[in-house]
């Protein structure tokens, strides 16, 4: 049996990969506080979501409607762009160290932040 060092991240769940990700990627070139920012999104939002689920198993819809509830429980349009911009950055090096054939990231839209907004009942004021 192949120990966790043989398998391939595309084969592991969701929270394990980018858990290790974070710690090796992100820790030693971005300051703490932003590194623990991207820590507790991931724990509050990414991995109850689809924090079990394989990396190679990802879809677009997953991540769409993960943004998707985010809005509907009314969080604030910036913890969905930095739950977006974790996801984007986790894939984008997947994807180039090819690791997984496909970037589910790439067909998600961005939403604006006046249909976010908008969506919520809130009125967007620039």
């Amino acid at each position: 049996m192949k120990d966790k060092a043989d398998r391939s991240i595309a084969e592991i769940p969701l929270q394990e990969a980018l858990t290790e990700w974070l710690k090796v990627f992100k820790y030693p070139t971005i300051q703490r506080s932003t590194y623990d920012g991207y820590e507790a999104n991931a724990r509050s939002y990414i991995f109850p979501h689809m924090g079990k689920i394989r990396v190679k198993d990802i879809t677009p819809i997953m991540i769409k409607r993960l943004f998707n509830t985010m809005m509907e429980r009314g969080l604030a349009y910036s913890t969905t762009q930095k739950t977006r911009l974790i996801l984007n950055e986790f894939f984008r090096y997947l994807e180039r160290s090819n690791r997984i054939e496909h970037n589910p990231m790439k067909p998600v839209p961005p939403i604006k932040r006046t249909v976010y907004e908008s969506a919520q009942g809130k009125e967007y004021k620039a």
